[in-house]
C-alpha cells in the first residue's frame, strides 16, 4: 500500500521455497503457496486462507503446482514424496479434493516439471523422466542431467534441458523413448539456473 506497510500476511507452513502464485482453479482465482505441509490455497485481494490441502514432505518445497483442465492440481515433491495429481470440486464447506494418483516415478527436487500433450517431463532426482498424466505411470527414464533445468518449447514438440554440469541438451517431448537431438557444453561451470 502507499505508506509501505503490508497489506496482510498468512501462514505459509514451515518450510518452502516455492514462490506464492496466482492460480485459477474451478473458475475463481486463488494463491497458491506449496511448502512441506502440502498446498496452501488464499484468498488474493485478503491473504485469508481458504483451504489447505495436505500433502506432507520431509524437507522443503521448491516447485510449483501447475492446474490442469481447470479443476485438477499436479503438485510435485522431492525423493520419498514424489507427484500428485489431485482433483478438485465445489462443496457445501468450500473446496473439496480428491486424490487421483500419486507417483513416485517423478520425484523433481528444486526442478519444475513440465507438461505437454497428456505426459509430464522432468527430473526424477537426477535422472530425467517422462510419466502419463492421466497416470502418473513411468514411460521413460533417461539422461542424467544431474540437478538441472528444462524448458518446454510446445510448438515445437521439444525440451531444452540446461543440465548441472553446464550442458544444453535438445530433448524430443515425447513419450515413446528419450531421445537426444543434440548437445553443447553451453557453460564452464555448475549451474542450478
Amino acid at each position: 500500500v502507499d505508506d509501505g506497510q503490508a497489506a496482510w500476511t498468512a501462514p505459509a507452513g514451515e518450510l518452502s521455497y516455492a514462490s506464492v502464485q496466482k492460480i485459477t482453479l474451478l473458475g475463481r482465482d486463488y494463491l497458491c503457496l506449496l511448502s512441506n505441509s502440502g498446498a496452501h490455497f488464499l484468498e488474493p485481494s485478503t491473504g485469508t486462507p481458504v483451504y489447505d490441502y495436505p500433502f506432507p514432505h520431509q524437507g522443503y518445497r521448491a516447485c510449483q503446482a501447475q492446474v490442469i483442465d481447470g479443476d485438477k492440481l499436479l503438485i510435485p515433491a522431492g525423493m520419498g514424496t514424489g507427484t500428485r495429481l489431485v482433483q478438485f470440486a465445489s462443496g457445501e464447506s468450500g473446496l473439496e479434493a480428491k486424490e487421483l494418483w500419486t507417483s513416485l516415478d517423478m520425484k523433481p527436487d528444486y526442478n519444475d516439471i513440465l507438461v505437454h500433450d497428456g505426459h509430464i517431463y522432468g527430473f526424477d532426482n537426477a535422472i530425467f523422466a517422462c510419466i502419463g498424466l492421466e497416470d502418473g505411470k513411468r514411460r521413460w527414464k533417461g539422461g542424467r542431467y544431474a540437478k538441472g533445468q528444462a524448458l518446454l518449447l510446445a510448438d515445437s514438440g521439444l525440451i531444452v534441458v540446461v543440465g548441472e554440469k553446464g550442458e544444453l541438451v535438445l530433448v524430443r517431448a515425447t513419450p515413446e523413448k528419450h531421445e537426444e537431438l543434440g548437445r553443447i557444453e553451453a557453460l564452464g561451470d555448475k549451474t542450478w539456473n
